[in-house]
């Protein structure tokens, strides 16, 4: 499947699935560049030859992983970054990009200490004030995570100790094992401060996402807030009956 170019009605294969599939090799051979305008359900039915409803099938296969983002009232645009995650155990972004091949880096970084918000202090089970740590994490160098970390006031955090990883400095620093997570991703428009962060248009598709993350004994030490560049993560999972 990686190579196919046209559609075949005697490919055994979804006819929805190969026009993903050739859409998806165009999108990883810059065919198509992140942040374009993607072509219209009309225009890709007539390419292919095939139903409306096998092109609206394949474009949803395609935003389902990633490689498209629908911005209400815009239109469908091609994805940008496109980090796959299919592990299930706790990893920080760090160790994730690493596991790709790809050189994380931090752009920027700030440390504060305030009262918490009332969503963050139900998150962290918390009321006292919290360390606030952005960050503008980057792939290669380039910007594609913007993320906010709150943790619980009794850490002991400093701009420098932080580093790279929250994970790892918690671990080294307070004899933590950080057990498990809640990790909620959704989609929304990039405000002015996410979009200088990311390099992108206010107003441009960006993914949302929250992690709570608890330690070995079910206390939960992090809570984060983050935007990356539409198409940063793809979700695969497996369930069985």
């Amino acid at each position: 499947m990686s190579n196919l170019k046209n559609v075949s009605r005697n490919n055994p294969v979804p006819l929805y699935f190969q026009v993903s599939q050739i859409i998806e090799n165009e999108v990883k051979a810059g065919t198509f560049k992140p942040g374009d305008l993607f072509s219209t359900e009309e225009e890709l039915q007539q390419r292919f030859n095939v139903s409306r409803s096998t092109i609206r099938k394949a474009i949803d296969d395609l935003k389902q992983r990633g490689w498209l983002i629908q911005q209400v009232g815009k239109g469908t645009f091609v994805g940008s970054y496109h980090l796959s995650k299919t592990k299930s155990h706790l990893l920080s972004l760090t160790e994730e990009l690493r596991e790709k091949g790809i050189e994380p880096g931090t752009k920027y970084i700030h440390v504060t200490t305030e009262s918490p918000s009332k969503e963050v202090a139900e998150q962290l089970h918390y009321d006292k004030e919290v360390h606030v740590i952005k960050r503008v994490r980057t792939a290669d160098g380039v910007p594609f995570v913007y993320i906010t970390q709150y943790l619980p006031g009794f850490f002991q955090v400093k701009d420098e100790e932080v580093g790279e990883s929250v994970y790892k400095f918690l671990e080294r620093t307070n004899g933590l094992h950080l057990d498990e997570s809640i990790h909620v991703v959704g989609a929304a428009p990039a405000d002015k401060e996410v979009a200088e962060a990311l390099q992108v248009k206010e107003g441009d598709p960006v993914v949302t996402f929250t992690r709570t993350t608890f330690d070995q004994n079910g206390r939960t030490v992090i809570y984060e807030k983050g935007f990356g560049k539409a198409g940063v993560y793809e979700y695969r999972l497996k369930v069985t009956r």
